[in-house]
């Protein structure tokens, strides 16, 4: 059980680093 909350936290982490990203990315060409 705690594995798949640490999976669930881990994927939850990576997705919004992943969105930060990516509104950066389209920051700069606009």
């Amino acid at each position: 059980k705690e594995d798949r909350l640490l999976l669930l936290w881990l994927q939850n982490k990576s997705m919004s680093n992943f969105i930060k990203n990516s509104d950066m990315e389209q920051g700069r060409y606009l």
